[in-house]
């Protein structure tokens, strides 16, 4: 990310600078803020756009170094993976980590749909706290979509409350008309997900295209803040308001089954405050 890109994207998400330098790192190699490499965790910022491949950018320290309740830069080539980051998955087999990743070197997770009758592939992670406010930023590329409609669910978030059972939604999804397809955001509690109010259409899908999500959700409040670098930005408020929350579910993918959808993640890291 530039330095026009990320001045906008603070600007946007005010404090939400915790977003577009989560990290707390000094190497960013396949993170979208490699130019200021500030952070929130205190570190100092010292990669001043030397190349990633370049000697003495200060590449020893990890995307994830530093604590976040969730952050995987899709690195780990380990045996460990993918439970050194996640709880659990499905369809192991279709989850893949490929080179090149966002920034053009480095890894991504590659997602194809195997066409089966089975579990869609998928990641998860449960994060049990108590939470006020979520933070998350993520960079997308879709590779490759069917020619039918269809409209796979790709970054799910539930939030979890002990307040009668209620939940708070929040997914990324895109939406294949057949012709088109655009990206749609969903949000609301589980009572009144199918309301269509709850669904806002962001901005065309390019296939190929690598696109930086970032958001701020205070589920208490009812207030959104979200940001997708030429597609769509928006601060949100009067959404249903839902506390406590008492645990957040992750989940990443793509669901539900189509053979056709060929997806990439990369730089996933989430932050909650209590």
């Amino acid at each position: 990310m530039d330095r026009a890109r990320l001045a906008g994207l603070s600007a946007l998400l005010g404090a939400a600078s915790l977003l577009a330098n989560a990290c707390g790192e000094t190497r960013f190699s396949s993170s979208p803020t490699d130019d200021d490499a500030g952070s929130v965790d205190g570190a100092t910022p010292t990669d001043h756009d030397v190349p990633d491949s370049a000697p003495g950018d200060a590449a020893d320290i990890p995307f994830c170094a530093t604590h976040h309740d969730l952050c995987d830069d899709f690195e780990d080539t380990s045996i460990a993976w993918p439970l050194s980051h996640w709880d659990s998955n499905t369809q192991l087999a279709a989850l893949t980590l490929t080179m090149p990743g966002e920034d053009g070197s480095g890894h991504a997770l590659h997602v194809q749909e195997p066409g089966d009758s089975g579990a869609d592939p998928t990641l998860q992670k449960t994060v049990v706290r108590a939470m006020t406010t979520l933070t998350c930023q993520a960079d997308l590329r879709v590779d490759a979509m069917p020619a039918t409609a269809a409209s796979p669910i790709l970054f799910n978030i539930r939030l979890n409350s002990s307040a009668a059972g209620v939940a708070f939604i929040f997914f990324l999804q895109a939406n294949d008309t057949g012709s088109s397809a655009v990206w749609v955001l969903t949000t609301g509690t589980a009572s009144n997900l199918m309301n269509t109010s709850t669904s806002q259409d962001l901005g065309t899908v390019v296939l190929g295209a690598w696109q930086h999500l970032a958001f701020t959700l205070t589920p208490s409040t009812g207030a959104l803040m979200f940001n997708m670098p030429g597609i769509a930005s928006f601060n949100r408020t009067g959404l249903t308001a839902v506390s406590p929350i008492d645990s957040t579910d992750f989940q990443i993918g793509v669901s539900p089954i189509d053979p056709a959808w060929s997806v990439h993640f990369d730089n996933l890291v989430c932050d909650e405050s209590p």
